[in-house]
C-alpha cells in the first residue's frame, strides 16, 4: 500500500435494508479521503453467501464463518490492487524512462 493510496472495503448485509448505511459509509470513506490522494471504495454484497452460511452452519460458528470470508474477499480484492498496481507503476517506468 502506497501512501497516497488507501483502498476501503464495505462488506454489505442486504438482509438489513438500511440505505443510511450505505450513505454513512460514503461520508466516512469522504471524510477519510481528505487525508490522503487517493481511495477507492469497495461494497461487496454479502447476501448469497450470507444466506448459504446461515443455511449450513449453526448458529454458534456463523460470526467465525462470516468473519473469515469477509478476510477472503478483502484479501482478495487486496491481491487484485497490487497487481495492478504493480502493473501500471511498470508502466509508468517504462513511459518515463521512454
Amino acid at each position: 500500500m502506497d501512501r497516497s493510496r488507501v483502498d476501503f472495503v464495505h462488506v454489505r448485509n442486504q438482509l438489513q435494508i438500511i440505505d443510511a448505511a450505505d450513505t454513512k459509509i460514503g461520508d466516512l470513506v469522504a471524510q477519510l479521503s481528505n487525508f490522503q490522494l487517493e481511495s477507492k471504495l469497495y461494497t461487496v454484497p454479502f447476501e448469497t453467501l450470507q444466506r448459504q452460511i446461515i443455511m449450513w452452519v449453526p448458529s454458534g460458528y456463523r460470526m467465525i464463518v462470516y468473519r473469515r470470508f469477509m478476510m477472503k474477499i478483502c484479501s482478495r480484492i487486496a491481491i487484485k490492487e497490487i497487481v495492478t498496481n504493480n502493473i501500471l507503476r511498470k508502466k509508468r517506468k517504462i513511459f518515463v524512462t521512454i
